[in-house]
């Protein structure tokens, strides 16, 4: 069997296991794209440790035959860091083997296994190493199971919590969240939540946004506090519509424009803004456009570095709306790591 295995950190003696077993390994650590994955023409994928997201064309060119091991009892702590967040959230240990669908560690369960950590003994570093034996042992012990489709899969159920690229989201995900995150609605431009859907913007948002970045509340708390010109507008919103580095998602929920999100490549980092139409204010909306914007930027741009919120420090709001998506403050920069 033809085995595309993309790996990271500690997972290239997995694959030299699978090699010796008679597998024909293709081993990859770098991103691979559906170009790259079909000329491969692998029978089988395998992920272990590795730090891009699997698209769905990927997983479409094997048929859904594609399998993640994953050091967290799962649904606890998807995502990035899964050992870190157990110690830090007090969640349950565990290794899972999963089917990979195009959420975040949202796919079937074929096997798992809750290990014992002695917090007072054992180090990140050393629960770490313990968490790589164990899910490696029980993927070897089963993988003529798994490649033969013998073991009968379970859908994930109740709470949770994820980790994307080291940000927790909330962790009680409905069952949008588990059968894969975000959905599109009609458009592949559009995804929805909800009553939330996300479009990327266009030249016809110049007015509403405009009025939106120059309301008192926004100005105050901007950096800078001086009111926006509309020519000035004009050819600012223009000049950012047109940079491929730079997305903007407006936010709709049935006819009325709620808000919009931007998300802008700083070299270093990804700076994310986001304004909101006044009559919405207060109304619980920033928090849930914050997080799930991020994660159809996340999804749809596949970033290889933090996103980062700059917040002055008295504005409250805005600072509890960042906490509750899942940013982590950093000297009053919320930020969601990459890695």
């Amino acid at each position: 069997m033809k085995i595309l295995f993309l790996g990271g950190n500690l997972a290239s003696d997995l694959a030299d296991w699978m090699t010796s077993q008679g597998e024909e390994v293709i081993y990859r650590e770098d991103k691979v794209t559906t170009d790259d994955v079909k000329k491969v023409s692998p029978d089988f994928i395998i992920s272990y440790n590795y730090k891009y997201i699997i698209s769905k064309e990927i997983i479409d060119c094997v048929r859904g035959k594609a399998v993640n091991l994953h050091i967290s009892l799962l649904p606890w702590n998807r995502g990035s860091h899964p050992n870190v967040w157990s110690f830090l959230g007090d969640t349950p240990k565990g290794v899972t083997i999963h089917y990979i669908n195009d959420g975040i560690g949202t796919g079937d369960v074929i096997l798992q296994k809750e290990v014992f950590i002695d917090e007072n003994k054992e180090t990140l570093k050393s629960s770490y190493e313990i968490l790589h034996r164990e899910i490696q042992s029980l993927f070897k012990e089963n993988w003529d199971k798994i490649k033969n489709g013998e073991i009968v899969s379970q859908k994930q159920m109740g709470g949770g919590t994820c980790t994307t690229r080291g940000k927790v989201l909330n962790s009680s995900p409905s069952s949008k969240e588990r059968d894969g995150i975000l959905q599109s609605e009609n458009s592949k431009d559009s995804i929805a939540d909800g009553n939330l859907i996300f479009r990327n913007a266009d030249k016809n948002d110049a007015v509403d946004i405009f009025k939106w970045r120059n309301h008192p509340d926004v100005r105050k708390n901007s950096f800078n506090t001086n009111p926006i010109l509309w020519e000035e507008h004009e050819k600012w919103f223009k000049k950012k519509l047109a940079e491929s580095d730079i997305a903007i998602y407006t936010v709709c929920c049935r006819d009325k424009k709620i808000g919009a999100i931007r998300f802008e490549d700083k070299g270093e980092a990804v700076k994310v803004n986001i304004m909101l139409n006044p009559d919405f204010l207060g109304k619980g909306f920033g928090s849930k456009i914050i997080r799930l914007g991020t994660e159809k930027f996340i999804k749809e741009r596949q970033p290889d570095k933090s996103i980062h919120a700059e917040i002055k420090k008295d504005n409250i709001a805005s600072i509890r709306a960042f906490q509750k998506a899942g940013y982590k403050e950093s000297h009053l920069t919320f930020i969601y790591p990459y890695e």
